[in-house]
């Protein structure tokens, strides 16, 4: 993937994101605009688009209070792996 795919590929987990946030707790996330892209990037070198936006989508299933991209960084392989297993029924 080229460098300018991964930047659009980041702001739309970015904009993800907020919306998942929002629609979590009812108000505005603080994105951090540089930290908060490079992890999205970080995870998007790994990892496609899908993939990361429907671990989102698990990380958002579990209430917390610490909805951050730094958590959700710290967090990814536990539920990535969790998803991907219960996807192959094991």
């Amino acid at each position: 993937m080229v460098k300018e795919d991964i930047g659009t590929e980041a702001k739309l987990c970015l904009d993800y994101f907020h919306d998942l946030y929002l629609a979590t707790t009812g108000c505005k996330p603080t994105i951090y605009g540089a930290r908060d892209m490079k992890i999205l990037k970080t995870l998007l070198k790994n990892y496609d688009i899908e993939a990361v936006k429907e671990t989102m989508d698990t990380f958002f299933d579990y209430p917390r209070a610490d909805y951050t991209l730094p958590r959700f960084m710290s967090r990814f392989d536990v539920l990535y792996l969790r998803n991907k297993r219960q996807a192959e029924g094991r």
